[in-house]
């Protein structure tokens, strides 16, 4: 293991990585805040595998990926990564230079049973 991505409430996230940064003091490390350069989208409702399964080379049927499982891969074209929270919300984090993309193609993906929205 040698890369951690660790989501922190916005507000706590200087403070988390100070806390990090002494923690580690003594080992080699690199503790950074990305908040900046990612976006996050979140699918809602039953229909989030299904509008996944459109864009992503993933299984994602319910014994291959379920809750608490993490994915990187490609959304499309562009790299993603994605977990699922519980059975009906995955969250999706993407580079913020191709977040009109990413949410132009889960729009279009997108169906009545699954809510798309994006965040901080």
């Amino acid at each position: 293991l040698d890369e951690l991505l660790l989501i922190s409430p916005h507000d706590q996230v200087s403070s988390d990585v100070r806390v990090l940064r002494a923690a580690l003091q003594d080992s080699h490390h690199l503790v950074q805040d990305v908040s900046d350069a990612r976006a996050v989208f979140r699918l809602e409702g039953p229909d989030g595998r299904e509008v996944l399964s459109k864009l992503c080379p993933v299984d994602l049927r319910p014994e291959a990926f379920g809750p608490g499982r993490f994915r990187r891969t490609r959304i499309a074209q562009v790299p993603c990564a994605f977990w699922m929270e519980s059975e009906t919300r995955i969250e999706l984090i993407a580079f913020r230079s191709v977040a009109d993309y990413v949410w132009g193609v889960l729009s279009h993906a997108n169906n009545p049973n699954a809510r798309l929205s994006a965040g901080r």
